[in-house]
Parts: structure tokens; C-alpha cells; sequence
């Protein structure tokens, strides 16, 4: 048991999303002879905040280069910086192994462990919300945090990632992504790979929650190849 298991590493699965939906706001008009009540909705709505123009803000600019960047971080191989920082738990765990939860918990906050933790907050943080970070740190930073425990031999080079912003006025925080990862495995053999999935960005910037819906068969091969290698 590596540590993977101390990650938690676990599979991405599909799930299903919340919408974030917006009210509309529905302004009756009056006649001439209602001047009183008109002047009275015209003077409502001139106190309500105008409704947020994500266009003109950079709301889609800025949660488009934070699901490029998070993307990006995840599906290319090698990350010899993350992998060094891997070896060294791996090596702590293999020369002191947990076997209780008192165990567990000193291991992971160990200095070797610590020194992981430190450099997925430094890299992703920026582009997730307080709780989506959390979320996304529970789950291991999979699916991409398993392509480290690799040989060198193996490497995953990221496509130009199309995003698209969901065209459904009451899920505008909804993003639509497709990419493609060239993956060369254990043999040497690289393949190209599509994939998709969606990303919530609720705030400026900051993803909520990614999910992978659709892989070609990736996760598996990363699987088969780390399975591989652990064998002696």
C-alpha cells in the first residue's frame, strides 16, 4: 500500500450536476391611465441591481483559463517535481508503514506528506472555491494525480481544450469541455484519447466542482500501467 491509499486516490465517476439557477425578472407595462401604478414598478425597478453582464465582467474569460489551467495541471506527464515528492512518501510509508488510524494520521502530516499537500494547494487552489478545492483534494485530484505514480517512459500531452459555456440562461455557470490527451504507455505505444466533461464555476474564476464524463478508455490504460509497474 503506497501513498495512493493515504491520498485516497479513488476513479472518477460520473455524477450528477446542480444547476445554479437564476431568477428572471418579469416587469408589466401600464397604460396611460395607470400612470400611478406605472411610476411606482418604474421606480421598483430602478432600485433592483442590474443583472450581472458575464460577458463584459470576464466571468467567462476567467472560468475558461481556470478550467484550461486545472486541466492542463491534471493530464500532462511527466510532472517530475509532483512524482519526486510522491517518491519520498512512498518511500516514508514503505520504511515506516501505518497499520492504525493514530499511524495514519502522523504519516500525513509528515513532512514528506505535508510537502504534497503544500504543492496541490499551491497549484490548484487558485482556481477553485474554498469548498470545491476541498471536494476535488477528498477525491485525490483524480483522475490526473494518477498519472505521477508513471514511469518516465510514460507521457500525456494535452490538445488544445475546446469550452464551451452552457447555453441554458439558467445553468450559465455550467462549462462544456472537450480535449484530447495523447497518451504514450508503458510499451511505448501513444494514443490519442477524448475526452469530456463539465465544470461549475460559480464565482470569477473559481471552479465549484469538474467532472470527467466520457475518457475513451484513458483512466483504464493508466490503470493497467500502474498495475503493471507495481509488479515485481
Amino acid at each position: 500500500m503506497g501513498s495512493e491509499e493515504g491520498l485516497k486516490f479513488r476513479p472518477m465517476k460520473s455524477i450528477s450536476v446542480s444547476l445554479f439557477i437564476a431568477g428572471s425578472l418579469l416587469i408589466g407595462g401600464c397604460s396611460g391611465e395607470e400612470t400611478g401604478e406605472g411610476e411606482k414598478l418604474a421606480e421598483e425597478a430602478e432600485t433592483r441591481p442590474e443583472p450581472v453582464d458575464t460577458q463584459e465582467d470576464g466571468q467567462v474569460e476567467s472560468a475558461k483559463e481556470a478550467i484550461q489551467a486545472v486541466i492542463t495541471e491534471m493530464f500532462t506527464a511527466p510532472n517530475e517535481q509532483l512524482r519526486e515528492l510522491k517518491q519520498q512518501a512512498d518511500e516514508l510509508y514503505e520504511s515506516d508503514p501505518y497499520s492504525t488510524e493514530e499511524e495514519y494520521t502522523a504519516f500525513m502530516e509528515s513532512p514528506e506528506q505535508q510537502a504534497i499537500e503544500t504543492y496541490l494547494e499551491e497549484t490548484y487552489a487558485p482556481y477553485f472555491t474554498a469548498d470545491g478545492f476541498q471536494d476535488q483534494r477528498a477525491g485525490g485530484f483524480s483522475p490526473g494525480y494518477a498519472l505521477i505514480g508513471l514511469g518516465k517512459e510514460n507521457q500525456a500531452i494535452v490538445r488544445p481544450i475546446e469550452i464551451d459555456q452552457s447555453d441554458n440562461s439558467t445553468a450559465e455557470n455550467n462549462y462544456y469541455f472537450t480535449f484530447m490527451v495523447d497518451y504514450t504507455n508503458t510499451a511505448g505505444v501513444t494514443k490519442p484519447y477524448k475526452l469530456e466533461g463539465m465544470a461549475i464555476v460559480p464565482e470569477k474564476g473559481k471552479i465549484g466542482k469538474i467532472i470527467f464524463t466520457d475518457d475513451e478508455g484513458l483512466f483504464e490504460q493508466v490503470s493497467d500501467d500502474r498495475n503493471s509497474e507495481l509488479q515485481p
